[in-house]
């Protein structure tokens, strides 16, 4: 993440670049807070309190500038159950396409994604793939290509600022 943090953002990487992303969601009826995220296991959703990420220093929140709206967050909330559902397997050659990308930007000049698109790419996702997912169910068009996402691309999105 380094690497394409300092090729297509031309700055040089902090110290901590982003290597995960995660989304907290709602579920109807229930008062809590659930993580929804793309890992070894495929995408899980497990409650905030119990994931590991509540007091955790390697962890920074983002959230959008101009807060979602209930029907918003329910879209988000109903598409994360919606893949944890129907078992989405994690996106292992997805590391290869994101590799593909780094190089065709420093050969080429640019980042042509070969991997998976549309709704064929839904049918594995990593981490930030999951992510942008849920942005454009929550906003249309946060993301314009969500299955080329990467966790800088998160960071640098201009939709969101860091929480903590």
């Amino acid at each position: 993440m380094k690497v394409w943090y300092k090729i297509v953002y031309q700055k040089d990487p902090p110290k901590n670049v982003p290597s995960h992303v995660f989304k907290i969601i709602t579920i109807p009826d229930d008062l809590g807070l659930y993580v929804c995220e793309a890992g070894v296991k495929g995408v899980q959703i497990v409650p905030f309190e119990s994931s590991g990420y509540m007091n955790n220093l390697n962890v920074s929140y983002r959230e959008p500038i101009i807060p979602y709206t209930r029907k918003q967050m329910n879209s988000i909330s109903k598409l994360g159950r919606k893949f944890c559902n129907e078992i989405t397997r994690y996106d292992f050659p997805n590391f290869i396409y994101q590799m593909d990308m780094i190089a065709r930007k420093l050969i080429h000049g640019n980042t042509e994604w070969h991997g998976p698109v549309g709704l064929k790419s839904q049918k594995r996702l990593y981490c930030s793939e999951l992510g942008a997912y849920l942005d454009n169910a929550g906003q249309l068009n946060t993301w314009e290509k969500p299955w080329a996402v990467n966790p800088v691309d998160h960071m640098f999105n201009s939709r969101f600022k860091d929480v903590i």
